[in-house]
């Protein structure tokens, strides 16, 4: 599992990205008060629940359900702007405690994606 190493100890967030901050609040390694950001604690379930949803898709598809031509399309096109914000998120610094950002991380960059 890609943030195996983040389950092994309680952690800081201060150097982690937003994705591995919820990942880490998620598997509860580490404590919910240390990050004031709203939105954090959902992302990496939410990114569970797409994947579970997707993986769903793909299994239909595996036994023979047809999907349109324009639904496929639309689901590729969806599982780029995952993988996109996914890179984002893995991508963006926490902000420093105090911030007075709504966000814990970039929000400008977070809304285009």
């Amino acid at each position: 599992h890609i943030y195996q190493k983040l389950s092994l100890t309680d952690l800081s967030v201060t150097n982690l990205s937003a994705i591995e901050a919820s990942y880490c609040l998620h598997e509860e390694t580490t404590d919910r008060g240390s990050i004031s950001c709203p939105v954090t604690p959902a992302l990496y379930p939410l990114f569970q629940s797409v994947d579970a949803w997707i993986h769903a898709l793909e299994h239909e598809t595996a036994e023979g359900t047809e999907i349109s031509h324009r639904l496929s399309k639309a689901l590729t096109k969806f599982v780029a702007h995952r993988d996109r914000l996914w890179i984002y998120l893995h991508e963006s610094v926490m902000a420093p405690e105090g911030s007075t950002s709504f966000l814990a991380f970039d929000e400008t960059g977070f809304i285009v994606h």
